[in-house]
């Protein structure tokens, strides 16, 4: 699952001619250095999850990192190796995850080594190729979008199923239109969702049903 948003990522941004970058997660303790790891690194970690142990957490880390380092492998991508440069090195770090400015320049030089940036046309270039893919409200094409979903629905309006199905089609396509590969998402979202809402119901019922 994380892979695959991954490499989303990585060929959205080369649709619109940017120039991905990964950057693997550092962590001021690793699972070299467990034993050392304080209290209050320990409560920064479960307050956020409870569900994993002190080694799941790290052994997630690293499972996470291992990814990017793959992907950057297969898509001939730069990947910026936090993990490599400063994990592990708590002098780096002001908790967990976040560093002040001694840790930021500790890897910042290393790290960033190479990079060019961008001329103002390249960016300028970039950033028109990205806006054509996003929906423009007063646009011809919405408009007849929007009339033809508002004639429907008006002469569905009094068949309740009829209409949220036609609501549920025109949000399908509305997304798609812009990127089909959300279908998956919003598949899921309409599952979940539907499945909760018949959950509530029926503790509603029961619950009325108990009262009375």
């Amino acid at each position: 699952m994380f892979e695959t948003q991954v490499k989303e990522f990585v060929h959205s941004a080369r649709k619109v001619g940017a120039e991905p970058v990964l950057c693997t997660f550092a962590t001021s303790h690793t699972k070299k250095n467990l034993p050392d790891v304080p209290g209050e690194v320990t409560d920064f970690l479960f307050r956020y999850n409870v569900y994993l142990s002190l080694s799941g957490w790290f052994e997630t880390i690293t499972r996470f990192n291992q990814t990017l380092k793959r992907v950057a492998d297969e898509e001939h991508i730069r990947l910026v190796d936090l993990d490599l440069v400063v994990s592990g090195h708590p002098e780096y770090f002001r908790d967990f995850v976040h560093f002040p400015l001694k840790g930021t320049r500790r890897w910042q030089k290393p790290s960033m080594r190479g990079f060019r940036p961008s001329s103002s046309k390249v960016r300028q270039r970039n950033i028109e190729r990205a806006l054509e893919n996003l929906v423009n409200f007063n646009s011809v094409e919405f408009s007849a979008f929007f009339v033809c979903v508002l004639v429907l629905y008006t002469v569905v309006f009094y068949r309740e199923r009829w209409r949220d199905v036609l609501l549920l089609a025109a949000s399908y396509f509305f997304y798609m239109s812009w990127n089909w590969k959300y279908a998956g998402l919003l598949a899921f979202s309409t599952i979940v969702d539907y499945s909760v809402g018949l959950v509530r119901h029926g503790n509603n019922g029961l619950e009325r049903g108990r009262t009375s």
